[in-house]
């Protein structure tokens, strides 16, 4: 278990599918009320398959009320940003 949420740069860690994001990857992740956070794929997650992102929270409490959202997915490249996909996921 991780023992917290953000790496060194203070970027939230989130848990993708490698086979769609690989780890090490920069991401900026626009939330379903409009804010943004930048992130970095830095853990696989053990039921993350396919195009599935799981926000690394400090606590069980903040994960739950952070809750499922739909979200959109960019790829922070260094010239560029690439939209990889759009997960609409229902709140509850």
């Amino acid at each position: 278990m991780r023992k917290t949420h953000t790496d060194a740069d203070g970027r939230r860690i989130v848990a993708t599918d490698p086979d769609v994001i690989p780890l090490g990857t920069a991401l900026e992740i626009r939330l379903a009320d409009g804010s943004v956070i930048e992130a970095i794929a830095a853990d696989k997650g053990g039921r993350i398959r396919g195009k599935r992102i799981d926000v690394l929270h400090r606590t069980y409490a903040g994960a739950v009320e952070f809750g499922r959202q739909n979200v959109e997915v960019r790829i922070i490249t260094k010239n560029e940003e690439e939209t990889i996909y759009e997960r609409k996921i229902p709140r509850g």
